[in-house]
């Protein structure tokens, strides 16, 4: 496994597209003390400052039919919510791709799929606040950090050698099995109940998580499941 480090890059993705141009064998991570560009889903910036926080892209070289990759994303969420309760801390997982405490973000994913020579390579991109304490304003009632959360300084060495261990083998019982472990996601969902806006500003009820990862739910119209797509929470989760 390489590791590539940077002081600064424009996003860890947009660095591991790169390396993937230039043949890095999957198992290949980038991590980045800051980035500027950072982004989550649809291109929304993720906040990115240098303080200890962990910005990281795992280069997943894989077998599979680009469409049975898209449930991914369900099992890095599995990842982070496993390891963020083996320390006592209080996760949930929103879908599809957020890390919440106590109602608040503390991690994103993105997932992206791009071919080398034809053949499928995802990159699994993290943003995890780790040590940051002071978020902008606009931020600081929607997202917060496990330095926060736990009122304790956090090893952000020992948790990104955790994540990407358990990485590694999460995305190899994946590609065994070619479906998302919604039953390990479904240990860490509350959303079931939950009134939310799904695209085109409709409200939901949600219901649960598919078999595939889909996120179920009923609107005025029946019940559907969302295969993509963002969903607001209504109100805050208490």
């Amino acid at each position: 496994m390489s590791i590539h480090r940077f002081d600064e890059v424009t996003s860890t993705n947009d660095k591991a597209r790169e390396l993937i141009t230039a043949g890095e064998p999957g198992g290949t991570v980038v991590v980045a003390c800051t980035q500027t560009a950072g982004r989550g889903r649809s291109g929304r910036s993720w906040h990115s400052p240098s303080d200890d926080n962990l910005y990281l892209s795992y280069i997943h070289r894989t077998h599979l039919d680009p469409r049975s990759c898209a449930g991914m994303t369900i099992d890095v969420g599995v990842v982070l919510a496993e390891l963020l309760t083996r320390k006592g801390l209080d996760v949930e997982l929103k879908w599809p791709n957020d890390v919440l405490i106590n109602g608040l973000k503390v991690a994103g994913i993105l997932c992206e799929l791009v071919t080398d020579q034809g053949s499928p390579v995802v990159i699994v991109g993290i943003g995890l606040n780790i040590n940051g304490s002071d978020f902008p304003e606009e931020l600081k009632t929607i997202a917060t950090s496990l330095f926060n959360a736990s009122h304790e300084p956090q090893d952000s060495a020992a948790i990104e050698s955790e994540i990407i261990r358990d990485l590694a083998r999460a995305l190899a019982r994946y590609d065994a099995r070619s479906r998302p472990d919604t039953e390990g996601y479904r240990r860490h969902f509350r959303m079931i109940g939950r009134r939310v806006i799904i695209a085109g500003g409709a409200s939901a009820e949600v219901e649960g998580i598919s078999n595939d990862g889909g996120l179920m739910v009923r609107t005025q119209e029946g019940s559907q499941v969302l295969r993509s797509g963002e969903v607001k929470f209504v109100s805050v989760p208490s």
